[in-house]
């Protein structure tokens, strides 16, 4: 099967939901969003992208802010990267 020949770029856009303090109110950050995942599965083209703030935003309900996913998973820790 011939995959498509795609380019993904980071896209830097401005989030009005950035959260520095757990509970605290939103400010506006500028953000990048960088493709990390392609895949393909049955003809569909299937992109993970990730959120260059997301270790730092404590904004529980976004998709790209890894608190929300410690609060999932009941992570104790900060995750570790590098």
């Amino acid at each position: 099967m011939i995959k498509p020949a795609v380019n993904f770029l980071p896209n830097a856009v401005a989030c009005y939901n950035f959260v520095e303090v757990e509970g605290d109110v939103t400010t506006r950050k500028t953000i990048v969003l960088v493709p990390i995942k392609v895949t393909f599965d049955q003809g569909e083209v299937i992109v993970a992208w990730s959120c260059s703030l997301a270790s730092f935003c404590k904004d529980p309900v976004c998709l790209y802010s890894t608190i929300k996913h410690r609060h999932e998973k009941n992570w104790e820790e900060e995750p570790h990267y590098g």
